[in-house]
């Protein structure tokens, strides 16, 4: 069986590198709920970021 190497790109790694920022940046929205409770405003803009990166 024969295995190629394939050498990773500079755009590759600057992509996944936004796609990390942009998950993280993410998960502020719904990190912190207000009084236990995430406000409804709040987790819509989570689901449609959601949609919008994956």
């Amino acid at each position: 069986m024969n295995v190629k190497e394939k050498r990773v790109e500079l755009i590759e790694l600057f992509y996944d590198l936004i796609y990390v920022y942009a998950i993280s940046r993410l998960t502020l929205l719904i990190e912190e709920p207000v009084r236990g409770i995430i406000p409804m405003a709040g987790f819509l803009r989570y689901i449609i970021i959601c949609f919008v990166i994956l």
